[in-house]
């Protein structure tokens, strides 16, 4: 994946200081007092007037200039419509803050996003538009040797459903239009979570509670409600229960599901936190969609890296993580890197572990697999339930 870049602007942490009664406080100097007991109450509810499920979603329009006739071709005849679409990201990922208490282990894995594509009617040039729901998204397992947790992160699928949640688009581009057909998407931000301009940087963790964004807001004001539970960005929950699979290296006491660690050394499912609130960012280059019809298609992408953040979480029992732990949770949230084709993970991928480092998966990668499955010409009644249930293995 290309590494998204941004310019979000980060206003001086003395200024957004009386802001922090809602919001993980980021790090602290190294003398400063600990946080107030009130700094942990009183987070804003965003406002959800209007009704997310209604939301009128995005649709492809034709915005065309000039005359003629649209290129003849299988492509611009039958591709446009509905499409069902996978993405296999091939990602690694390793706790970059802390090398020597990390809160879990390097790892390598796919990350699975299931979306429902909507390609426009063709213009005179050969272009359509496009918009993309997405409908699914499936982490890998992190582990951590050092005390056998899990942390399984879930996006629930009926998250999707809402109406609220963003719908991006683009403009795809037929091209071979004699006897090779295919498609050529340009690139797509996926944004959940966090008003910000499609360029704009991605915050690290010490930034997270002073993002501005549009109207002089800041902070939890730019964590967008867009999943209507109202709560600040959309809400990622830990799997606490089941038995996760067993890792390539073994552990004596095995693994179990666990929540995320919310101070150095916590593992305890009571004490970590079980759901977060975070923004999600990755850009996508869909899949080209090709064979003679252009209405099926599979093949390598492009992908950039899937980044998170985390405002704040909760614990098991509904709790409130306090703006430290919450700090500690966005600080050791991972960054999931894509691998272009042929790529493989860096140097700084490593365990002190010998054992365990002698299993990381350092191989080749194929890159980001996609496959897409035509579903109808225009269908509105198509929704996410109908995407999921095409590309069952």
């Amino acid at each position: 994946m290309v590494q998204p870049t941004s310019a979000l602007g980060i206003l001086p942490f003395a200024l957004a200081a009386s802001m922090l009664a809602c919001q993980n406080p980021g790090p602290e100097p190294p003398d400063a007092p600990p946080p107030q007991a009130t700094f942990a109450t009183g987070r804003p509810q965003a406002d959800n007037s209007a009704s997310p499920a209604s939301a009128p979603r995005h649709k492809p329009g034709r915005t065309c200039s000039g005359t003629g006739e649209v290129p003849e071709g299988a492509c611009t005849r039958s591709a446009p419509g509905v499409y069902a679409m996978e993405l296999q990201l091939d990602v690694w990922w390793r706790d970059e803050d802390d090398g020597e208490q990390p809160a879990f282990d390097p790892g390598r894995g796919r990350i699975q996003v299931l979306s429902r594509l909507e390609l426009g009617e063709f213009c005179q040039d050969g272009s359509a538009d496009f918009v993309v729901q997405t409908c699914g998204v499936r982490f890998p397992a992190l582990y951590a040797a050092n005390s056998g947790g899990v942390m399984q992160f879930v996006l629930p699928d009926a998250l999707w459903e809402r109406g609220s949640m963003p719908t991006p688009g683009n403009r795809a581009h037929a091209r071979g239009l004699g006897a090779e057909q295919a498609l050529k998407f340009e690139p797509v931000v996926s944004l959940f979570g966090l008003e910000q301009a499609a360029d704009a940087t991605w915050p690290a963790y010490s930034e997270t509670p002073f993002v501005a964004c549009a109207d002089g807001r800041i902070g939890a004001q730019c964590f967008a409600d867009q999943d209507a539970d109202r709560e600040p960005g959309i809400s990622l929950e830990l799997q606490l229960s089941g038995e996760p699979a067993s890792p390539a290296y073994e552990r004596a006491g095995g693994f179990q599901y666990t929540t995320a660690p919310t101070k150095p050394g916590a593992q305890a499912q009571a004490d970590g936190a079980s759901t977060l609130y975070v923004a999600l960012r990755t850009e996508l280059e869909l899949s080209p969609i090709s064979g003679d019809d252009c209405q099926i298609g599979s093949g390598s992408v492009r992908a950039s890296d899937l980044l998170l953040r985390v405002l704040d979480c909760s614990r098991p029992d509904g709790s409130r993580c306090s703006p430290a732990e919450a700090t500690y949770v966005d600080r050791h949230v991972p960054a999931f890197h894509a691998l272009a084709e042929r790529q493989t993970p860096p140097s700084s991928f490593r365990h002190g572990d010998s054992h365990i480092d002698a299993s990381l998966d350092r191989s080749p990668s194929h890159g980001t697999l996609t496959r897409a499955v035509w579903l109808a010409a225009s269908a509105d009644e198509l929704g996410c339930a109908e995407v999921r249930a095409a590309l069952q293995p």
